[in-house]
């Protein structure tokens, strides 16, 4: 008798639909955790519209609420930035900065306190990174303070009610030349509005305006951005080639993606619309749209059709954007060529920030044209700790009203200068300081 075991053909079944059953599960999974990434790759339109959208959203949220702290108590949390302003190439109308400066690098700490108007900073001069001088300041609501310790043992202050009438005598000098100011525009930016932007910028405008104003602007903010993300919607996305990005200041290295973004007239147009009908639709805001309408006697078809029709000739605006793996904008790059007639010319912006990409961005500029030429980086950091908060009206001992010096104290100025002659040969080259003591 054999008693050698025989499996039956319908003993295969169970293993044979098990192993479907795992490869569909294993392939499920997959499809499941890729398909953000197959997303990307098969769908870069949707994916980068999205992308830009949520950012827009983002900054909505972020003006909402600085606008609401403002309308709530007169005043927002206390802004702070620092970072250089590295200059590589500046020619202008032929005559080279470095023919002048040494100096090839401004270095800048600003903190500002809306809530009781004050304003500290320092501002140095350096070469390939090294500090040579330092320019520091504080404003209250009365005066401006400053000092220049390496070069002057002399602290001053002067007037802020004095700076506003300065200001606006040349101001008054410039509208009345008219130098380069055309007719309808100087009629609109007369002395006393110009001498009032003048002192709600250093004198501030008071909390209760402050909130008053920020009720109007809120009033605005929703239309605004779904304005922007309406052009968004209309422009045209092509996904662009795989790089490699710098992230946490430089600290670690990442792979990110990049779209080129095309906005069209029709993109812009619809951009337009929506913002205009839909301010016009509000009827909290009937008394602004009025006003527009009775000062410059246009309805809202004929803004619509005339801002339509300024941007008719307008080629379409492109540029790039980086993406890192968590769908956050970390790079954008404008080409200026189409403006300038350069090839060359170009905004260059990245963005490494450890708390968000924007707290630590990169900016990389240059311009040419025939006689002139700028190549320049500006790196703004709201990261790191502020020295410039630490500053008081303590800081600056027995300063003098710059504009009461006594010859005694212009003597001793010449004098700290010329004691601290090493410095300034550090700044200027030998062409600038002959010419100065010309």
């Amino acid at each position: 008798m054999d008693n050698t075991y025989k499996p039956t053909k319908n003993k295969k079944t169970p293993l044979i639909i098990g192993i479907i059953v795992a490869v569909i599960a294993v392939v499920g999974l997959g499809i499941y955790f890729a398909y953000p990434m197959l997303k990307r790759s098969a769908v870069p339109v949707e994916s980068a519209g999205d992308i830009l959208k949520a950012e827009t959203d983002r900054l909505k949220q972020s003006v909402e609420y600085n606008l609401s702290e403002l309308e709530n108590n007169g005043s927002i949390k206390t802004v702070k930035y620092s970072g250089t302003i590295s200059l590589k190439g500046l020619n202008i109308e032929g005559t080279d900065y470095f023919d002048y400066l040494k100096a090839d690098e401004l270095q800048y700490d600003i903190y500002s306190e809306m809530a009781t108007s004050t304003m500290s900073g320092i501002i140095g001069i350096a070469q390939q990174g090294n500090s040579i001088v330092e320019l520091n300041f504080y404003k209250d609501t009365q005066n401006i303070y400053f000092s220049v310790p390496k070069l002057i043992t002399q602290t001053f202050k002067i007037s802020i009610e004095d700076v506003i009438k300065e200001m606006v005598a040349q101001n008054a000098e410039y509208m009345r030349i008219g130098d380069g100011t055309l007719d309808e525009y100087s009629q609109l930016i007369d002395k006393d509005t110009y001498e009032k932007v003048l002192r709600a910028l250093l004198l501030g405008t008071g909390k209760e305006k402050l909130k008053g104003y920020a009720s109007d602007v809120k009033a605005f903010t929703p239309y605004i951005f779904s304005s922007i993300n309406t052009l968004w919607d209309n422009a045209e996305y092509e996904k662009g080639e795989n790089v490699t990005i710098s992230t946490n200041r430089g600290a670690n290295q990442q792979d990110a993606r990049t779209y080129t973004v095309t906005i069209s007239n029709n993109a812009l147009n619809k951009m337009l619309e929506n913002a205009i009908n839909s301010i016009y639709s509000d009827s909290k805001l009937t008394a602004y749209t009025s006003l527009i309408t009775s000062v410059t006697k246009v309805s809202k078809d004929t803004l619509i059709i005339g801002l339509e029709n300024e941007f008719k000739n307008v080629d379409n605006i492109k540029f790039n954007i980086t993406v890192d793996d968590n769908d956050r904008i970390v790079g954008l790059w404008f080409d200026l060529s189409s403006l300038t007639g350069n090839a060359t010319d170009c905004i260059n912006i990245s963005m490494a920030g450890n708390s968000s990409p924007s707290s630590y961005i990169t900016s990389s500029i240059s311009l040419t044209d025939n006689s002139s030429s700028i190549d320049f980086n500006v790196v703004c950091d709201t990261e790191s700790e502020s020295k410039a908060e630490k500053l008081s009206v303590n800081d600056f001992v027995n300063p003098v009203d710059v504009l009461s010096l006594t010859n005694s104290q212009m003597v001793q100025i010449s004098r700290d200068l010329i004691l601290n002659m090493n410095v300034l040969n550090q700044i200027f080259s030998e062409k600038a300081l002959s010419e100065i003591m010309d």
